[in-house]
């Protein structure tokens, strides 16, 4: 067995930044105080955090982008079809439900972020205060606090679907978003990651701590 680089740095940094940030931001959830600042702090960095990532997606390395892993229904039949056998085919990247699930995901945390902005806005100092009419702002309050704990619950199926993952394949995923390698057999197909440069995913972080510096400093706690 060999072990070959799958994750680049950025993307795995994303990977536990963005999983701590949604758990912080679940646990703070009030509306005034120290918890306030901070679940709104924390959902800045998670909407950022997401925006890198669709950048990533399509510039990062060969496995972190979108086009590595976003399969057709031929491919999702095959790797269902080996899962209800218990016998799902190993990827060296994302499988075909895992891939769809980051999209999900990604796409979930975005909207759960613009709508906590959007409902905070009728509070005085808020980002969008004065921007955002309070009638609005109070319905979307709502839809985010319903989908945010919906996002709870597809991180937790997640987390079971990696650990299920583990258990037919043998495949270390969990290691491998630490490390960023994989084992791979003799005579296996595999590709390594290229491309993905630290310079690249600086580039891309930038302007988007720019925007995040810009964000904090327009609401006033």
């Amino acid at each position: 067995m060999q072990r070959i680089r799958v994750w680049d740095l950025p993307q795995r940094l994303f990977h536990w930044s963005l999983a701590a940030l949604v758990f912080f931001a679940w646990a703070t959830a009030e509306d005034k105080g120290l918890l306030y600042i901070l679940h709104t702090s924390a959902g800045y960095l998670i909407f950022l955090l997401t925006l890198f990532r669709v950048a990533w997606g399509f510039v990062g390395s060969t496995h972190a982008r979108f086009s590595d892993f976003v399969y057709g229904w031929r491919g999702i039949r095959s790797y269902l079809t080996g899962l209800v056998r218990l016998h799902p085919p190993r990827h060296i990247g994302h499988n075909p439900l895992g891939g769809w699930a980051i999209l999900l995901l990604l796409g979930l945390a975005l909207v759960v972020t613009v709508t906590g902005i959007i409902g905070a806005a009728r509070e005085p100092g808020a980002l969008l205060n004065g921007v955002v009419s309070p009638s609005f702002s109070r319905s979307v309050r709502g839809l985010h606090e319903g989908l945010a704990n919906v996002l709870i619950v597809l991180v937790f199926v997640h987390i079971a679907a990696v650990l299920l993952d583990w258990l037919l394949t043998r495949d270390n995923i969990v290691r491998a978003m630490i490390d960023g390698t994989k084992a791979v057999a003799p005579g296996e197909s595999a590709t390594p990651a290229r491309g993905g440069r630290i310079w690249l995913g600086l580039l891309i972080a930038a302007p988007l701590a720019a925007l995040g510096f810009y964000m904090f400093l327009m609401t006033r706690f």
